[in-house]
C-alpha cells in the first residue's frame, strides 16, 4: 500500500453506526524469574492468543481503565475449523497482505483467528474504509476469494473427492454389468481430466464451499453417470477403429474387386 495514503484514527470506528463492535483488552503477562510482569502490547504483524493472560474480550458496558490498551475486531475476518466462511478467511488473509503493519491476528482453539486493530492508533484510510465496508459487502478481494476456493477444491479433490467419485463410477459400471472386468474398465478409463471434462458445463459435480476450510461436490452420482456414458462412447470409438484396422488391406496385398 502507498505510504503516502491519508491516515485515520481507529477511535473514529467506535462512532460508526454500521459497525458491530467487539472490543478486546490486552492483559498480557510474562514470567520474569518467579514474577509475572505486564507484557508489551501487540502491534501490527503480531499474533496473540485469546486468554486470561493474553487478550480478553471487554464486557459490554465495562468502563475501561485509563491505561487499558484496547483493540477492535475487524468484522468479517473471523474464521476457523468450525466457524466462519471462505469469505471471512479470504478477508483475513487479504487485509493482512495489504495492511500487515496495522493489523494484529488474534488466535484461539480449533484454528480460530480474527483480525484486530488497536484503538487510538492511526491506520491507512484504505484499511479504515475496508473495515466499514465489510459490515455490508462481505468480500474485500474477489480475486483472492476465488483463489482460496480453488485451493480448497484442489485439497478436497486430493483428500477424498477423487476416491469418492471413482467409487461412484465403479458402482455405475456394475449397474450395467456385474462382471469385475467392467469395473476394471472404469478404473482403466478414468482420469482426472475426464472428471473436469464432464463437469465443465456445470451440469453436475461442481464444488461448493461449505466452511472456511472445506466444501463438497454436488451430485456425484449424476456426474458418474455422465462419465460412464463418456467412457462407453470412447470404448466404442476404439472398437470401431480396431475393426477398421482389421479390415484394412495389408500393404502389398492384392485386393480383388468383386
Amino acid at each position: 500500500m502507498d505510504d503516502d495514503e491519508p491516515m485515520r484514527n481507529t477511535a473514529e470506528l467506535l462512532t460508526e453506526q454500521s459497525l458491530r463492535l467487539s472490543v478486546y483488552v490486552w492483559r498480557g503477562q510474562q514470567l520474569q524469574g518467579s514474577v509475572w510482569i505486564p507484557a508489551e502490547a501487540p502491534v501490527g504483524r503480531d499474533s496473540v492468543r485469546l486468554g486470561a493472560l493474553d487478550m480478553i474480550r471487554e464486557d459490554a458496558g465495562q468502563r475501561p481503565a485509563a491505561d487499558d490498551v484496547r483493540y477492535l475486531e475487524i468484522d468479517g475476518t473471523g474464521w476457523g475449523d468450525y466457524t466462519g466462511s471462505t469469505y471471512y478467511r479470504s478477508n483475513a488473509r487479504s487485509l493482512r497482505r495489504d495492511f500487515a503493519n496495522h493489523v494484529i491476528t488474534l488466535t484461539a482453539d480449533f484454528g480460530f483467528e480474527v483480525l484486530l486493530v488497536r484503538i487510538g492508533e492511526l491506520i491507512p484510510e484504505g484499511l479504515y474504509d475496508a473495515i466499514v465496508a465489510l459490515r455490508e459487502e462481505s468480500v474485500y478481494d474477489e480475486s483472492d476469494l476465488s483463489e482460496l476456493e480453488s485451493e480448497l477444491e484442489s485439497e478436497d479433490w486430493d483428500s477424498w473427492g477423487r476416491s469418492d467419485w471413482t467409487g461412484h463410477i465403479r458402482d455405475r459400471a456394475r449397474q450395467v454389468d456385474a462382471d469385475d472386468d467392467v469395473a476394471e474398465l472404469a478404473d482403466d478409463a478414468y482420469t482426472d481430466a475426464l472428471f473436469w471434462d464432464v463437469c465443465a458445463d456445470g451440469e453436475a459435480g461442481y464444488w461448493q464451499a461449505e466452511t472456511a476450510v472445506s466444501g463438497y461436490w454436488t451430485d456425484f452420482e449424476h456426474a458418474a453417470a455422465l462419465a460412464w456414458a463418456e467412457i462407453e462412447r470412447r470404448r466404442m470409438a476404439e472398437l470401431v477403429e480396431w475393426a477398421r484396422e482389421l479390415s484394412a488391406p495389408i500393404p502389398g496385398q492384392l485386393v480383388l474387386a468383386i
